[in-house]
């Protein structure tokens, strides 16, 4: 029976680390994702063994995500698809708390997760995430705005924002009526890009604001 029990994971991996202990530590998770209810993975810079693929993708009781491959960079440079872990959470339908940091690739999705109440997204520019329209869960204003649209119960978001483009006024605004802490992280453009954002946005709950340009 413990076979099929729910795991509760913490994994932090180095590059001090042995190379085939952290590939099999690795492939256990990615293997047994179906069981996830809480998974932390910290990467260190890269300790992701070459040569693999990490997808997560089929974790439907999970319920707390936190992943973080390497440091956030500030540069944006280009980080190959190899070197990332990619992950779709478009099955995830009892996600409560996503955070994503670093070489994480997070694939577009427009599936309705109603339980998803926290998300912390700060990803680094993985090969083929620079374009506004690529597969990805893009950063810019428009992908950041196409995300709201799936999570209707979100309580808490902070949010880079790479690509400050401007989104067109609509008369019907988004409700997002949970929605208290707010935290966006616009590297280019400006206040425009966050006006036109709010503009579109009705947040009846917000108590915390936090803008950086």
């Amino acid at each position: 029976r413990s076979g099929q029990a729910l795991l509760d994971v913490s994994l932090y991996l180095y590059g001090k680390d042995n190379i085939q202990v952290r590939e099999h530590l690795l492939d256990f998770v990615f293997n047994e994702q179906h069981r996830l209810k809480h998974l932390k993975l910290h990467c260190g810079q890269d300790t992701l063994p070459g040569g693999k693929s990490y997808l997560l993708n089929s974790a439907p009781r999970l319920e707390n995500l936190t992943i973080k491959v390497a440091d956030y960079d500030g540069e944006f440079q280009p980080v190959s698809l190899d070197k990332a872990i990619t992950v779709d959470i478009s099955g995830f339908s009892s996600l409560q708390e996503l955070i994503i940091i670093g070489d994480v690739f997070v694939q577009k999705h427009k599936v309705v997760l109603e339980s998803l109440q926290a998300v912390h997204y700060w990803p680094n520019n993985v090969v083929g995430t620079r374009s506004p329209v690529s597969r990805n869960l893009a950063m810019s204003t428009q992908g950041l705005f196409s995300f709201l649209k799936t999570t209707p119960n979100i309580r808490e978001l902070a949010y880079l924002i790479e690509f400050a483009d401007t989104l067109p006024y609509s008369p019907r605004r988004l409700s997002l009526c949970h929605l208290s802490d707010l935290s966006l992280n616009i590297n280019t453009g400006g206040a425009e890009a966050a006006d036109s954002l709010l503009g579109n946005l009705d947040i009846p709950a917000l108590e915390t604001l936090c803008l950086s340009f």
